[in-house]
């Protein structure tokens, strides 16, 4: 598999380095060709849902092997790392003819958010600060602002990417005081504000907003001070080696949010 051996190539495949959620494409593949529009919806619907989320576990045993979870399942989970707790969930909807055609909508069941809520209650994750991980924004009406699609078929499916019920999981957060989420989903890379919980959408890390630019969504933690950055590297480009990837060629953009 090219992103196992992606990871695997840059020392990644760790669970103290690297920390995964499961997205709508690792689940249900997606739309390349203009046949396969015709053809997606079938191959959804005969989509072995939790087979998948096993699959993508098994794929990378590594990154897993540190997670608790309730009742010995792959999501919701919470990693405890030294200097923050995470907490990682599946948020892709399963696929339907009416509710989620395009396989792009999220949403947690209610048996997720009760385990997920349990999770939470553990004062074991109390004492760092805690970020949530998943695939969805959860404020679609900043995305539908941000980009419009000329194309009927890319606007109709702009406008199915939202997540369900958002503000179950947004009161979760707030009972638990838990103020940071990082998401990808959408292509573009964006640090913003929603519900005063800050936001690190990761998903034009190769192309979003900017042309031509690499970008990565910076996290830092010092004595309990979380700030989020977004470093970006402009124009035509060799790839840099790992060991450059913390050197100054790369420039800053965006916001910084300090707590």
């Amino acid at each position: 598999m090219l992103l196992r051996r992606i990871f695997d190539d840059f020392g990644l495949l760790s669970s103290k380095k690297l920390s995964l959620v499961i997205g709508n494409h690792d689940i249900y593949g997606g739309v390349y060709l203009a046949e396969d529009i015709l053809d997606f919806p079938g191959r959804s619907r005969k989509t072995d849902f939790n087979m998948r989320v096993l699959q993508f576990r098994d794929y990378f045993p590594e990154v897993f092997n540190s997670t608790v979870t309730v009742d010995d399942d792959v999501f919701p989970y919470a990693k405890s790392l030294d200097s923050a707790v995470l907490f990682g969930i599946n948020s892709i909807m399963p696929y339907s003819l009416i509710k989620n055609p395009f396989s792009t909508k999220g949403k947690q069941s209610t048996e997720d958010m009760r385990k997920l809520q349990e999770l939470m209650s553990w004062e074991l994750f109390n004492e760092k600060p805690r970020i949530l991980l998943l695939h969805h924004h959860l404020d679609s009406r900043f995305f539908l602002r941000l980009k419009r699609n000329p194309f009927l078929w890319k606007e109709i499916e702009w406008r199915s990417l939202k997540f369900k019920k958002s503000k179950h999981i947004l009161s979760l957060l707030e009972k638990y005081n838990i103020n940071y989420i990082l998401h990808g989903h959408v292509h573009e890379s964006l640090l913003y504000m929603f519900k005063n919980i800050q936001i690190s959408g990761a998903g034009g890390s190769m192309s979003g907003l900017y042309p031509d630019t690499l970008s990565a969504n910076i996290i830092d933690i010092e004595d309990g001070k979380v700030t989020l950055r977004i470093k970006s590297y402009a124009d035509t480009f060799t790839p840099p080696k790992v060991s450059e990837f913390s050197n100054s060629s790369f420039s800053d953009y965006g916001f910084i949010y300090n707590n």
